[in-house]
């Protein structure tokens, strides 16, 4: 049986029958479950396996971060060829069992013995050799080319983030500059007297918003004073905040009762608010000569 094994095998298949016994004689069939490790990279190596049932697998730097599947090899390949090839005698790569599997095993002299024998052997090895290191190479190519990929995508996406990083940066910057415009535009001295004593204190919830207060000057005696929430937070309430002012100071100048200015700006509110905003504002008259 064990004959008829190794007679199967692509590598011995046109050896004599003599040729077989001598092997069968020499070869061990061994049995290996799964995830069994037959050797690693780096170690001596004085055996030859032969698959005659499942897969193994072909691993560089295995069980590290940088672990790469080389290939996986089947019924009738050979692995550990390298170590006898070599001088040095060293493995080249780690074998580890894919799926249960049966292997003949055949020791450095018995091989060196083989080789002897029957040189057209070492023929037949250079040839599989020559094709495993093409496959090899296309597959270092592939990774390669993969691993470039990644890394022109992670370049992209770095670029990305310091892009929108920069971004937030000049938009921290005008929201800074847009909360001291706004912080402008409001009253920076407020009047006083001996009868009246005013201060004021506005601290956005945001960067910027939609708070605001006034004073208006309306002659010696008069003063219009208001108070201001324009819906929602964030750049559109400060600019319709921005808005409602002017058109609050336009209005009070006329010198009109505090209910037709308020009625007025609403009249002009609604015809430039497109986006459905409002503002609830309290105005009132304070006249110096009555206090009230």
């Amino acid at each position: 049986m064990l004959k008829s094994m190794i007679g199967q095998v692509p590598l011995f298949s046109k050896l004599p029958s003599g040729e077989l016994d001598t092997l069968a004689a020499n070869f061990k069939l061994k049995s290996y479950p799964a995830q069994t490790v037959l050797f690693q990279e780096g170690e001596h190596g004085d055996t030859l396996h032969i698959i005659v049932e499942g897969q193994i697998e072909i691993l560089k730097a295995m069980d590290t971060p940088n672990e790469q599947l080389l290939g996986i090899r089947g019924a009738g390949e050979f692995i550990g060829e390298m170590s006898l090839l070599s001088r040095d005698g060293l493995r080249t790569a780690s074998i580890r069992v894919h799926t249960d599997a049966r292997m003949l095993e055949l020791t450095r002299t018995d091989f060196n013995a083989l080789l002897a024998r029957v040189p057209t052997i070492a023929y037949e090895m250079l040839c599989v050799l020559t094709e495993r290191m093409s496959e090899s190479q296309n597959n270092a190519i592939l990774d390669l080319m993969e691993k470039n990929r990644e890394l022109a995508d992670a370049y992209n996406k770095l670029q990305a983030a310091q892009t929108q990083i920069i971004e937030k940066e000049i938009l921290d910057r005008e929201l800074l500059q847009a909360r001291e415009i706004q912080q402008n535009m409001l009253p920076g001295v407020l009047p006083q007297s001996d009868a009246l004593d005013l201060g004021a204190r506005m601290l956005p919830a945001r960067m910027i918003g939609g708070d605001f207060y006034d004073v208006i000057p309306l002659g010696s005696d008069c003063i219009g004073i208001a108070v201001g929430d324009v819906s929602g937070k964030g750049i559109p309430a400060a600019l319709f905040m921005a808005l409602t002012i002017r058109l609050l100071r336009a209005e009070a100048s006329t010198g009109n009762p505090p209910d037709e200015v308020l009625r007025r700006v609403n009249q002009h509110l609604l015809a430039m608010n497109v986006q459905g905003m409002f503002v609830t504002i309290l105005y009132g008259f304070y006249m110096h000569s009555t206090r009230k």
